[in-house]
C-alpha cells in the first residue's frame, strides 16, 4: 500500500463533504509541481479547469458508492507552471449518511488518450498531413515514457523528408547524414532496429543527442501489408537505456497503425476532393469548383467567359467519341494556355466551357482573355486522327468542319441558332463575357463580336452596350463573332 501511495505518476486525494481537500499524496510534487501540504483545506474546484467543475460536482452527488460501478472521468488539473494536466480519475464515496467521512479520488495521466482523441478529431475535420503527423508523434511520445521522436515520410520521388518531430529532438538529428544510415538499416529488414549508445553517430550529432539526454535510438519502419518498402520511418530517440520490451512493442504496433491511417486517409481524401472538383476527361475544374470559387471571391470586379464548340455532335457522330474526346482535351489545353494564372478554366459539360476571371481592373481585361481564347481556337486540329486525308478543324470556337481531300469540300452543316442566355434577351455567342459588379448596379461592356451573316456596322461596333444586373449576379453579353471565310 505504501508503494502505491508513493507512486510518482498516480495522484491520490481525499475530499471533505464540502469539496475541500483533506489530504493529497506526495505525488502532487511530480504530477502538479505543488507541495501537497499547501493544498490542504483549499477547494478542489480551484485546481480544476472551469469546464470540468460540473463533472466533479455531479460525481460527488451520485448515489453510487463503490468504485466498480463508477466510470472513470477525465479532468484537467492545474500545474504550477500554468499548464492543464489531463488526468483520468476514479473515485469511491466513503462518507456516511450524515456527511461525515471522505470522498477518495485517484488520478493517473491520460495524456495519450486525450492526444489520440485530438488526432481523430483533426482527422474528421480534414486537417492536413503535417498537422496529423505532429499529433501522432506527440501521442506516441506520451505513451512511451523517455521517448522523443521524429517521423520521416517517403515522397513520390522516393526521397524521405522529416514531416513531424518532437520539439525536444534537435534539428541536427534530422539531417540526412545522421538519419540515412538509420533508415537504410530498416529498409532491408523491415523490422525495428535498436541502436544503444551514441557511438554510431558522428561527433556533432553525438553532442546534439547528449544535450537532449538521449542514450540510444529505436528505428521503426511503417510498412503497409503486401509491400516491401516502408511508407514512413519513425525514429525514436531514447532517454532511458534498455531493449524494446513486449509491452513497448505492442504500443509501437499501435503507432504504426495510426501513422498508416493518417497517410492513407490523406491520400484517399485528396483523391475524393479531386474527383468531386475536377472534370475527369480534361482535368479542368468542374461546376462544383466554379461555384465554390465564385462564393469565396471578394473581387471588386470579376467576370465569366462562356465558350462552346458548335456542331460538336457531328464530330462524335461521324468520327466517334474517341476523336471527340481528343478534340475536347486539345481544346482544354489551348484554352488553359490562353487564360491568366489567376483565372479558373472550367468544363461545364459536353462542349461547354467557362472561365472565371477574378480581380479585373476593367472590363477590357476580360475582353483580352476572350480574344486570346478566340486566337487559340483558330488553329486547326491536326494529327493522325481521323485518318488522312481528313482534317478536323475548329474555327474560333464556332464549330467543327470536315474536309474530304483536295478540291472537294463538303458544304458546312446548317448551324443551330444560339439560344438566349439565362436572364438575357439577346443571343449567346460562342464566346460570351459575364461581368459580376460588386460596387455598382450596372457596368458598360463592349460587344466582343457581331452575329454571323449580319451586315458589318462599324458605327454600331464602336458603340457600347450597358448591361444592368443586381449586385452580385452574373450578367452575360457578347454575340458570336463571324466565321472567317
Amino acid at each position: 500500500m505504501r508503494r502505491l501511495l508513493e507512486d510518482r505518476t498516480v495522484l491520490f486525494a481525499a475530499l471533505e463533504g464540502d469539496g475541500s481537500i483533506a489530504w493529497m499524496s506526495d505525488s502532487a510534487r511530480s504530477v502538479l509541481g505543488i507541495d501537497p501540504a499547501a493544498l490542504v483545506g483549499t477547494p478542489a474546484l480551484a485546481l480544476l479547469h472551469p469546464d470540468d467543475h460540473e463533472v466533479l460536482v455531479e460525481t460527488m452527488q451520485e448515489s453510487v458508492r463503490g468504485a466498480e460501478d463508477r466510470p472513470r472521468v477525465g479532468l484537467r488539473v492545474a500545474h504550477a507552471d500554468g499548464r492543464w494536466i489531463p488526468l483520468e480519475f476514479g473515485g469511491m464515496d466513503q462518507r456516511d449518511a450524515q456527511g461525515g467521512g471522505h470522498f477518495l479520488l485517484w488520478g493517473s495521466p491520460n495524456e495519450g488518450t486525450s492526444r489520440l482523441l485530438a488526432f481523430l478529431g483533426a482527422l474528421l475535420a480534414g486537417a492536413d498531413l503535417a498537422t496529423l503527423l505532429d499529433q501522432v508523434v506527440a501521442w506516441h511520445d506520451s505513451t512511451m515514457p523517455g521517448t522523443r521522436s521524429a517521423l520521416f515520410v517517403r515522397d513520390a520521388d522516393g526521397s524521405r523528408r522529416c514531416r513531424a518531430r518532437s520539439a525536444e529532438v534537435p534539428a541536427a538529428l534530422t539531417e540526412d547524414a545522421v538519419v540515412e544510415p538509420l533508415l537504410a538499416a530498416v529498409e532491408e529488414t523491415l523490422s525495428i532496429a535498436e541502436r544503444p549508445g551514441l557511438d554510431h553517430l558522428d561527433p556533432a550529432a553525438a553532442r546534439a543527442a547528449a544535450d537532449g539526454a538521449f542514450v540510444g535510438v529505436w528505428v521503426i519502419p511503417v510498412v503497409a501489408p503486401g509491400t516491401s518498402v516502408p511508407q514512413a520511418v519513425l525514429v525514436s530517440w531514447r532517454q532511458r537505456p534498455g531493449p524494446v520490451l513486449a509491452t513497448q512493442r505492442r504500443q509501437i504496433a499501435n503507432t504504426v497503425q495510426v501513422v498508416r491511417l493518417a497517410l492513407e486517409w490523406t491520400v484517399t481524401r485528396a483523391e475524393l476532393v479531386t474527383a468531386a472538383t475536377t472534370d475527369l476527361l480534361t482535368g479542368l475544374a468542374n461546376r462544383a469548383q466554379l461555384d465554390a470559387r465564385i462564393d469565396a471571391d471578394r473581387s471588386t470586379l470579376a467576370g465569366v467567359l462562356f465558350c462552346d464548340l458548335d456542331d460538336f455532335k457531328q464530330v462524335n457522330d461521324r468520327y466517334g467519341h474517341l476523336v471527340g474526346d481528343r478534340i475536347l482535351r486539345e481544346s482544354a489545353r489551348r484554352m488553359a494556355a490562353a487564360v491568366r494564372p489567376t483565372d479558373l478554366l472550367v468544363r461545364l459539360g459536353g462542349d461547354e466551357f467557362a472561365v472565371w476571371c477574378p480581380d479585373l481592373r476593367a472590363t477590357s481585361d476580360a475582353e483580352r482573355v476572350a480574344e486570346r481564347l478566340i486566337q487559340r481556337a483558330r488553329r486547326a486540329h491536326r494529327g493522325r486522327w481521323p485518318p488522312a486525308p481528313h482534317r478536323v478543324q475548329r474555327r474560333r470556337g464556332r464549330g467543327v468542319d470536315r474536309r474530304r481531300g483536295p478540291g472537294r469540300q463538303r458544304p458546312p452543316a446548317r448551324r443551330r441558332r444560339p439560344g438566349p442566355l439565362p436572364g438575357q434577351g439577346g443571343r449567346q455567342g460562342a464566346v460570351g463575357a459575364g461581368l459580376r459588379p460588386h460596387d455598382a448596379a450596372a457596368v458598360p461592356i463592349r460587344r466582343l463580336s457581331r452575329r454571323r451573316g449580319a451586315p458589318r456596322d462599324r458605327e454600331r461596333e464602336r458603340r457600347t452596350t450597358r448591361v444592368t444586373a443586381p449586385v452580385g449576379d452574373v450578367a452575360a453579353v457578347g454575340p458570336r463573332r463571324p466565321r472567317a471565310r
